[in-house]
């Protein structure tokens, strides 16, 4: 490989030959020397104006001198004279990406970088980091596919590609990924905190124990602060469901008809519906709401209603949902009441009866139920 010395030399004996001050401009971009770079680049570019390589490698000497604009414009010539070139329109789409964060521009460069070359890794890994930011989640996993099937022992793909599916809450696919990433490389950290939050989702003690390995091996100062937040969370909400799967026995154990307990049973339901301190199940809502519906705790049948209604963890069933909104009406229930008007007032699950949906809907907006107001005000229109 020659120096720059003898390059130096070379260009003194012949001071028009582009090629000459492009080879030493590729030095100087080897050594970080961006601005001499450019300077022969250019040098390069006013001998042959059509010698592509030159504006290609001055755009990348604009990008490490965060000369984005600078960088596109030579990029964007490079294209022109070279159109088939699919390492031009990745790089250029690199550029958008990180140094505009322009994501559509770069999607349409990884475009067509893949069209020129359809086994181009790298095209298909920006792009999937693009669909990725954007939330697109399905697309940043297909495209996580074709890197992984042109380089598939990359630990660091699957950890990607794994994290998609945790953002889609995928976590059994998640975890695949993640195990897949550890088999490869046994000391990647991030592979293993990315574990411990999916087993975390799954309510898994192992959650804690990976996001110990994680900090164990090694994190970024970000994410070992994060870790540590996490393991303290984690514990937390462990224990919180703990006693939430105690206090659940100990009503599964308990047959009385004390008032507390059906009080106790629709807190369950309502934890078990929304994931909060407790694994998220439906059918587990149902059961305990209905425990405490048939206690007659009007909040629980208006919810049982809801869910047959719905179908939202039990068959969809407007008779029962109308039985139920019954019950809670009956004792005063706004919500029911309102509900109950308007199934007489359509003939949904019940015979149309107007003076009934009147009757429901008047004691709902006496308590001030706005939606009974209005359902009222059209019925004597």
């Amino acid at each position: 490989m020659k120096t720059i010395a003898e390059y130096d030399q070379e260009i003194r004996q012949n001071p028009n030959d582009a090629e000459l001050y492009y080879s030493r401009g590729n030095m100087y971009l080897d050594q970080a020397d961006d601005d001499k770079a450019i300077a022969d680049y250019t040098k390069a570019i006013q001998i042959d104006p059509n010698f592509v390589d030159p504006y290609y490698n001055r755009g990348k000497a604009y990008y490490n001198k965060d000369d984005n604009d600078m960088a596109i414009d030579d990029l964007t010539k490079a294209i022109q004279l070279d159109p088939n070139d699919a390492e031009i329109y990745y790089t250029r789409g690199f550029v958008f990406l990180t140094g505009k964060n322009d994501i559509e521009r770069a999607i349409t460069d990884f475009n067509q970088a893949i069209k020129i070359d359809p086994d181009y890794t790298l095209a298909y890994y920006k792009r999937a980091f693009a669909y990725h930011f954007m939330n697109d989640y399905d697309r940043a996993i297909a495209d996580y596919n074709q890197v992984i099937r042109l380089d598939p022992n990359n630990p660091n793909i699957y950890v990607d590609r794994g994290d998609a599916f945790l953002q889609k809450e995928d976590n059994d696919k998640a975890i695949i990924d993640f195990n897949h990433a550890i088999q490869i490389n046994p000391n990647n950290a991030l592979a293993y905190l990315n574990r411990g939050c999916a087993y975390a989702n799954l309510w898994k003690e192992q959650a804690i124990t990976d996001c110990e390995t994680a900090l164990r091996l090694g994190l970024d100062e970000k994410n070992t602060e994060f870790a540590k937040k996490f393991i303290d969370a984690t514990r937390k909400k462990l224990l919180a469901k703990k006693n939430l799967e105690e206090k659940e026995k100990e009503l599964l154990g308990n047959t009385s008809d004390n008032p507390m307990n059906a009080i106790l049973q629709y807190e369950l339901a309502i934890k078990y519906r929304d994931g909060n301190g407790l694994p998220k199940d439906l059918e587990k809502a149902v059961y305990w709401n209905t425990k405490a519906a048939e206690q007659g705790f009007i909040g629980a049948q208006h919810d049982l209603g809801q869910y047959y209604q719905s179908g939202m963890g039990v068959p969809k069933d407007l008779e029962k949902a109308v039985y139920w909104w019954t019950k809670a009406a009956e004792q005063g229930y706004a919500g029911s009441q309102a509900k109950l008007g308007l199934c007489y007032a359509t003939g949904e699950a019940v015979s149309r009866d107007l003076k009934k949906a009147q009757y429901w809907l008047t004691k709902a907006a006496e308590q001030g139920h706005e939606n009974a107001k209005k359902v009222l005000t059209m019925l004597k229109v």
